[in-house]
């Protein structure tokens, strides 16, 4: 049988709803900022993107480049500099931060397990 709920209730649950809605909406302009689809100067997504032309695939790579690259200085020990480099990553990725509630309140599965991993023979 389903459960009546009060008009409080329902309004507590619309108000989650949005201020999810409004976190994962960041988010995304976060991770299209991330990948190099935002333009700097107007804050908006790329006139090529939006339209989808191709051209704006070398400024994505480079992003990915650029990425990739952080993360690689970020692991190196801190006596070569990787604490620097480790600050700038978790500002580049603190974006996340904020979307674990979410991801976790609608996780169907648990977390504490590990995927099998089998041999291909």
């Amino acid at each position: 049988m389903s459960e009546v709920k009060t008009n409080e209730e329902l309004l507590t649950e619309l108000n989650e709803c949005k201020a999810e809605r409004a976190v994962l909406k960041k988010s995304v302009i976060e991770i299209m900022n991330l990948m190099g689809l935002i333009d700097p100067a107007t804050g908006k997504m790329r006139e090529e993107v939006a339209t989808g032309e191709e051209s704006f695939m070398p400024g994505m790579l480079k992003a990915l480049g650029d990425t990739i690259t952080l993360l690689t200085k970020a692991s190196a020990p801190e006596w070569m500099g990787g604490l620097k480099y480790k600050e700038q990553l978790a500002a580049k990725f603190a974006f996340i931060a904020p979307l674990l509630p979410i991801i976790n309140k609608y996780n169907n599965e648990p977390t504490d397990t590990k995927p099998e991993i089998k041999k291909l023979t």
